[in-house]
C-alpha cells in the first residue's frame, strides 16, 4: 500500500526539516517512517521531521495546552520524539504565516511548552525560556561547567570554560575509552 504524505521542506539557521502540515492528527508517523523520510539517500532528506498538527492530536501535550493551539510536533531524523527544536520553531512559524495562520505572533504548543514566537523586520523572535546545562551537579563536583558524554564512551568527558573552544579528541581502544584535549 502506497501512502501519499504532503510536505514542504524548510531551514533555520543550517537545520533543515521536513515539515507535514497535519492539522486533523490523521498521519501516523512512527519513527520508522519519520527515519525514512529524514534520510538524505532513500527520503527527503532533514536534521528532523516536523509535523504542524493541533494539540488536541498529540498524545504527549504538557497538561493545559489548548487543544486547538497549534502544536509543533518535532522528531529528530532518528525518528526519536523530542520536545522541541528552536531553529524549527521559526521555520513553523513562516509555514503558518504562508498559510494564512499566523499574523503578527502565535503561541505555538510544544513538548517543552508553549512559546511565543512573534514576527520581527527580519523573520521571527521566540523566547525559548531560560537554558540550563544537563548533569551541572556532576560537573560542579568535578570543577568543570559541563559534562560532554560522547555516545559509545563509556566515561563523561569534563569540560570547563577555559577548554570549550579546544576540541576534543575520542579514543576507543579495545579495553578503554578516553577524552582528551586534541594536541
Amino acid at each position: 500500500m502506497t501512502t501519499t504524505i504532503p510536505f514542504a521542506k524548510g531551514h533555520g539557521t543550517h537545520n533543515d526539516f521536513v515539515l507535514v502540515p497535519d492539522p486533523d492528527g490523521r498521519l501516523p508517523l512512527d519513527a520508522g517512517t519519520v527515519a525514512f523520510l529524514c534520510d538524505r539517500r532513500g527520503g527527503i532528506g532533514g536534521d528532523g521531521l516536523i509535523r504542524i498538527t493541533r494539540a488536541a492530536h498529540v498524545d504527549d501535550v504538557p497538561e493545559g495546552l489548548d487543544p486547538q493551539a497549534w502544536f509543533m510536533d518535532y522528531r529528530n531524523a532518528d525518528g526519536s520524539v523530542a520536545e522541541m527544536c528552536g531553529n524549527g520553531t521559526r521555520v513553523v512559524a513562516q509555514w503558518l504565516t504562508e498559510a494564512g495562520e499566523m499574523r503578527d505572533s502565535v503561541d505555538l504548543a510544544t513538548r517543552a511548552g508553549v512559546k511565543r514566537i512573534v514576527k520581527t523586520d527580519n523573520g521571527f523572535a521566540v523566547d525559548l525560556g531560560p537554558w540550563g546545562l544537563s548533569r551541572a551537579d556532576e560537573a560542579q563536583q568535578r570543577g568543570m561547567d559541563s559534562v560532554v558524554q560522547v555516545v559509545g564512551a563509556p566515561d563523561p568527558c569534563p569540560r570547563s570554560a577555559s577548554t570549550w573552544a579546544t576540541r576534543t579528541r575520542w579514543s576507543r581502544s579495545r579495553r578503554s575509552s578516553t577524552c582528551r584535549p586534541s594536541t
